[in-house]
């Protein structure tokens, strides 16, 4: 998979983990007459710990690119 395309998962993510915690912080009082609210709000947390885990692979797989972007640019000259 391309690291657009992944990025642009990840910002649709991102997108949907803040528009359910707006929903979550004004609807709070009724969302909680639902049975399974909580195994909901449970399966957002974890796609968001795991949305953060992978920027956080992909900023240091970019940042080591980036650091060794030099050498690379060198040795195709050479």
């Amino acid at each position: 998979m391309r690291l657009e395309k992944i990025y642009k998962y990840q910002l649709f993510l991102y997108l949907f983990i803040i528009i359910f915690g707006i929903q979550n912080y004004y609807l709070n009082r009724f969302n909680f007459n639902w049975s399974f609210y909580e195994t909901i709000v449970l399966i957002v947390f974890l796609i968001s710990v795991l949305t953060v885990l992978g920027s956080l692979i992909l900023l240091t797989f970019e940042s080591i690119k980036t650091i060794n972007r030099k050498k690379s640019i060198l040795n195709e000259v050479i």
